[in-house]
């Protein structure tokens, strides 16, 4: 008799303490608002917060790879300029019977010069293109061009780099610094075929002995030069066409809040509230 009076108290005693314990778990869900938001906003405020730890080291990487890059192609193409303007692509070599030290020939693209022993140099402008040798005909016109494409990537690297607002979307921009780097690229292989070419013909012709020895030559300063040239504007190129990358660029570009304006008054503009 006792637990028959007793059940049913006990019973009613636990349902309320359920109940109470629901409606305060709900007041609790109801005041956090993290939970009330949907997805969208929960997604939408993550993108309000700016760029990741991992987006900002992504995006450094790729403007460090940027300047070494726009760095590296603009320094060789200064060489390749050096090299061109240069009359010591051919040197005459001092062996055998030839030990007439007196004075020195350079022979380079544009002009041949002779230095003599007593510091005097006379130099020639070679005085028709056809008469030229193949070689240096072919010489002539790769360094140009890649001097010309060295003023091109130059500048399509500058209008897409990071550093720089000429171009609005990361899409855009990412995609003209890869062209730029391509430009780079052809840049170095212009300039390094005629230097091999007429390397190649120099230990040809300093071999042969057919070639009398007055007129054997010796790879001259302008085509070191030049292959120092090639190897940076390689280099320059390789590393701004792998800026282009998805390791190494951030698809989250960096935007920067607008300032908010004063009125007369000394007020906050009201459209910048919510």
């Amino acid at each position: 008799m006792p637990l028959l009076l007793i059940g049913p108290k006990f019973y009613c005693f636990a349902i309320v303490c359920v109940t109470v314990c629901a409606r305060a778990r709900v007041c609790e869900c109801v005041s956090d608002p993290m939970l009330n938001k949907r997805p969208e906003q929960n997604l939408s405020d993550q993108l309000s917060q700016g760029p990741s730890r991992t987006d900002r080291t992504r995006t450094m990487f790729a403007a460090c790879l940027e300047v070494l890059g726009m760095i590296l192609s603009v320094a060789g193409w200064l060489l390749v300029m050096i090299a061109c303007g240069l009359p010591t692509w051919k040197v005459n070599a001092f062996i055998e019977g030839n030990i007439v030290v007196a004075q020195t020939i350079w022979e380079g693209l544009w002009m041949s010069c002779v230095v003599q022993s007593t510091g005097h140099m006379q130099c020639k402008i070679h005085d028709s293109v056809l008469a030229l040798a193949q070689d240096l005909q072919t010489a002539r016109a790769l360094t140009v061009i890649s001097a010309v494409l060295g003023v091109v990537g130059l500048t399509v690297t500058v209008a897409g780099a990071q550093c720089t607002n000429c171009l609005k979307e990361e899409t855009v921009k990412r995609r003209v610094v890869y062209a730029g780097g391509v430009v780079y690229i052809l840049c170095g292989l212009f300039v390094l075929v005629p230097l091999c070419w007429m390397a190649n013909n120099i230990i040809t012709d300093f071999h042969n002995p057919k070639v009398p020895p007055a007129q054997k030559r010796e790879i001259g300063a302008s085509i070191y030069i030049g292959w120092a040239a090639a190897a940076l504007l390689l280099s320059g190129g390789t590393l701004l066409c792998c800026s282009f990358s998805r390791g190494a660029r951030s698809s989250f570009p960096i935007k920067l809040a607008p300032t908010k304006t004063i009125t007369v008054s000394g007020e906050f503009d009201k459209k910048h509230y919510v």
